[in-house]
């Protein structure tokens, strides 16, 4: 009221740290890191990074980081935007690209860099948020024309074109994530008029539900490496759940494992499950503060 502006000021240059965060609050910098990072995924077995980076023309294009060797190796680097890594296994990343007419196909390719990239998909409807089980299964969400909305579909080795759509809501389905033995499938869903964390079984029965996850909303669920838990975001905290049970699934009450976290898209569940790893902007925000604001606001801007 007295005319005080208090904000935080994005540093000019966006290049993105890679950091562990531990929940006591300890932090220790894994790369400094070059580039805007969108987007992070981590091997099976935590080795690798595969990252969705900026580049200088506004597009995005796919990196695979050696976290042991701090060596970054080119992936998917086509035209438009390559974009949302993740691992089919230790040795194989995937992806989604926008180069050949925007469709949003699946692409594969070795994660060391070596051999071809080699396209699974070629039709439509675009694949966001894709994730792998062991046996290559892949699940997504995906813009169904039928629903005029974002369902949950599962496209199978062999079967990449075509798909499975196992979650259908009035509102929108997103971030799936298959559990450690491919028998569930979590996600984020905005139905209830706010985003909620599901589970429900694949393959799914005609009397399976959804089970929530969540008591006071979240999003960008992810599963613990052994499949006892799930990790999700809410109002930038980081929470953890236990699973209970799988016949039928349960899940304990939330708890917080980790402070702030800004970007939903650029943090990952560690391979041994007790940390994360998150990209932030190298330089943090800098706090500015303007006073008398209604007198500077007259000054530039006079009433006529």
């Amino acid at each position: 009221r007295d005319g005080t502006l208090l904000f935080l000021e994005a540093a000019p240059d966006r290049a993105m740290a890679i950091r562990r965060l531990y929940p006591d609050g300890r932090t220790e910098l894994i790369r400094a890191g070059d580039r805007e990072l969108l987007e992070l995924s981590i091997s099976p077995n935590g080795r690798r990074l595969g990252m969705a980076a900026l580049t200088v023309d506004g597009d995005s294009q796919i990196w695979s980081y050696d976290l042991a060797r701090n060596d970054i190796v080119p992936i998917g680097q086509g035209a438009g935007w390559d974009q949302y890594p993740f691992f089919f296994d230790n040795d194989t990343i995937g992806y989604v690209s926008e180069r050949d007419d925007g469709r949003g196909d699946l692409y594969r390719r070795a994660a060391d860099g070596s051999g071809p990239e080699i396209q699974l998909s070629s039709t439509l409807p675009y694949r966001n948020n894709p994730h792998a089980d062991r046996s290559g299964r892949v699940v997504a969400r995906v813009s169904s024309p039928e629903t005029n909305s974002d369902d949950i579909w599962v496209f199978e080795p062999g079967n990449w074109d075509t798909g499975i759509r196992v979650v259908t809501t009035s509102g929108i389905d997103a971030n799936p994530k298959f559990s450690a033995d491919g028998g569930f499938i979590t996600f984020a869903s905005n139905r209830s008029g706010r985003y909620e964390v599901y589970v429900v079984p694949y393959p799914r029965g005609e009397q399976d539900v959804d089970w929530k996850v969540t008591t006071d909303g979240g999003r960008d669920p992810q599963w613990s490496p052994d499949g006892r838990a799930i990790f999700y975001i809410s109002d930038g905290m980081i929470y953890r759940t236990e699973v209970t049970g799988t016949q039928p699934f349960r899940t304990a009450r939330p708890e917080p494992f980790l402070g702030y976290l800004g970007d939903t898209r650029n943090w990952t569940v560690s391979a041994d499950g007790t940390h994360i790893i998150a990209a932030d902007a190298l330089e943090p925000p800098r706090p500015r503060v303007i006073f008398n604001l209604h007198e500077e606001l007259e000054r530039r801007l006079p009433t006529r």
